[in-house]
């Protein structure tokens, strides 16, 4: 299964694709409107209150937590991202203001970079900033490809699936009392 997005400032479009079949996610279709049928009101039910938090069920869930990171390791490497692109000037009010916004586009967008390395495989990103100090509007443009193997994406849900029984039967962690003896 491949995703692809594509973005330049004005106009968004992502699709996927898997095997020969393509959808476009974005830019959707118009669709053409539907008549509007006039429905009766029924009386609105009272919604049942919101089961509270409990420190037991945060026990719970960082179990699971701890469980899906094992899951995610074997996944990551399935992930790939690749063909990205991202071509940008960067403007300010001034040369100053210009310097200061590279800075810290800089930084956060080699960030990024480096986090997707580390979140999935990342084959060798193209990334150019540019600084245009007479400039007045800024330009993105973005473009990136996402593959994953969904055998491996089942397989991963397949063994978080067989693992939450056994976490549930553990149970959180007991927190005894502790006694101090004079």
């Amino acid at each position: 299964m491949k995703l692809r997005f594509e973005w330049d400032g004005e106009k968004i479009s992502l699709a996927a694709r898997y095997l020969f079949l393509r959808y476009t996610i974005l830019p959707q279709k118009p669709r053409k409107p539907q008549k509007l049928k006039k429905k009766k009101q029924k009386p609105k039910k009272e919604k049942p209150p919101k089961q509270k938090f409990t420190p037991g069920s945060l026990e719970d869930i960082l179990m699971i937590m701890r469980e899906a990171g094992g899951v995610w390791n074997r996944l990551r490497r399935h992930i790939v991202l690749y063909r990205v692109k991202l071509y940008m000037v960067i403007c300010g009010e001034d040369a100053h203001d210009t310097a200061i916004k590279y800075g810290q586009y800089s930084t956060g967008v080699f960030g990024l970079a480096a986090l997707a390395g580390e979140l999935c495989t990342l084959k060798a990103p193209t990334i150019f900033l540019y600084p245009d100090f007479t400039g007045q509007k800024n330009r993105y443009d973005i473009s990136f490809r996402l593959r994953v193997r969904p055998i491996f994406a089942i397989y991963a849900g397949i063994y978080l699936l067989t693992r939450l029984p056994k976490i549930k039967s553990k149970g959180g962690r007991k927190h005894e009392q502790i006694t101090v003896s004079k």
